[in-house]
C-alpha cells in the first residue's frame, strides 16, 4: 500500500505523511506545498493485533496508541482472548466520538477508565488493583 513521505525543510513534513488512501486531497496538497520532496513508498499494512501475534507477543504491560484517528481500528484488531494487556493509553483528540466507542469496546473486556490526562485516556485491566 502506498505511504506518502515528506522530506525537509523541517520535521513536520515527515509527521504529516501517511497512507495515501487515508489522506484527503487537501492534506496531500499541503504535504507537497510544505516539503521539498514527497515520495511514495510501498509498505506492508498489517492489523496491529496480527503484528503482535506474528512476533509471538501475547502479553503487553503498557500499550500506548497514538495513531492520528486510527486508534479504534487498531484496538479492534487485537484479539484480547489471545493477547493480554495490563494497561492502555489511548489518544482521543483526533476523533472525540471514538473515545466513547473505545470505552464501549474495552469495558466489556474487563478494562476500566482509570484516568484522562490531556487528550489521553488510561485504561487498566480489572485484574490490576489500583489504590
Amino acid at each position: 500500500m502506498p505511504f506518502l513521505v515528506g522530506f525537509g525543510p523541517n520535521s513536520m513534513c515527515a509527521q504529516r505523511g501517511g497512507l495515501a488512501t487515508g489522506l484527503t486531497d487537501k492534506e496531500v496538497s499541503k504535504l507537497h506545498k510544505d516539503c521539498k520532496r514527497v515520495e511514495s513508498v510501498d509498505v506492508e499494512v498489517v492489523p496491529f493485533g496480527e503484528l503482535l501475534l506474528r512476533y509471538g507477543i501475547v502479553h503487553v504491560d503498557a500499550l500506548f496508541i497514538d495513531m492520528e484517528g486510527y486508534e479504534l481500528p487498531a484496538l479492534e484488531s487485537i484479539d484480547f482472548s489471545r493477547i493480554s494487556v495490563t494497561a492502555l493509553c489511548v489518544e482521543n483528540n483526533e476523533q472525540p466520538r471514538d473515545a466513547g466507542m473505545v470505552r464501549r469496546l474495552l469495558e466489556p473486556l474487563g478494562y476500566r477508565l482509570a484516568a484522562t490526562i490531556a487528550q489521553d485516556d488510561i485504561y487498566v485491566s480489572s485484574k490490576v488493583a489500583i489504590s
